[in-house]
């Protein structure tokens, strides 16, 4: 009897083992790899991101619309899931991934209007500023448009879905 207690409790833990090593692995494909270098259409220069020991990212380029563009791309790869979840809680459209549960939510943040807001905002805004927050968008699209699947956060891959490309209003 004692035999077979310890065979399943080694077998229990061999599979503890193994799911821990399986989700770790899975999770770090999901990780952006910093050192590695980019081919990005949409930059009218070079465009150089260090990031230091603890990861900040350093941006280097020759003209400012490219820095807003690398300023993008970085923000998408460190903080794509949280920008996705703000630009859905503030144009009201948390139901599309969580569900009914989510309804009550979108009504009253359709209702405040957010996402009116940030329109009209950008109605409103002058040519240059326009024109640098779309560089910037572009750089988050850039990094949506070649990253799918396991490559994006492990929040898109539980709740089945991938991000739609941002626009201006969506930022502001």
């Amino acid at each position: 009897m004692r035999r077979i207690i310890s065979r399943v409790a080694f077998a229990l833990i061999v599979l503890v083992v193994l799911a821990g090593a399986g989700g770790y692995l899975y999770l770090r494909r999901s990780l952006p790899d910093y050192g590695a270098d980019q081919v990005v259409p949409g930059l009218t220069g070079p465009v150089d991101i260090v990031r230091d020991a603890d990861a900040i990212p350093h941006i280097f380029a020759s003209n400012k619309l490219d820095g807003l563009f690398g300023l993008g791309y970085v923000h998408a790869q460190d903080r794509l899931w949280q920008m996705e979840f703000q630009r859905r809680i503030g144009h009201g459209r948390l139901s599309e991934i969580f569900g009914a549960p989510a309804l009550a939510q979108d009504r009253f943040l359709r209702t405040i209007g957010f996402g009116r807001a940030a329109r009209s905002a950008w109605d409103r805004l002058p040519a240059d500023v326009r024109q640098q927050v779309d560089a910037y968008v572009a750089g988050v699209n850039a990094f949506i448009a070649s990253h799918h699947g396991s490559a994006l956060p492990p929040e898109f891959t539980l709740l089945r879905f991938e991000p739609e490309p941002f626009s201006g209003p969506d930022v502001l």
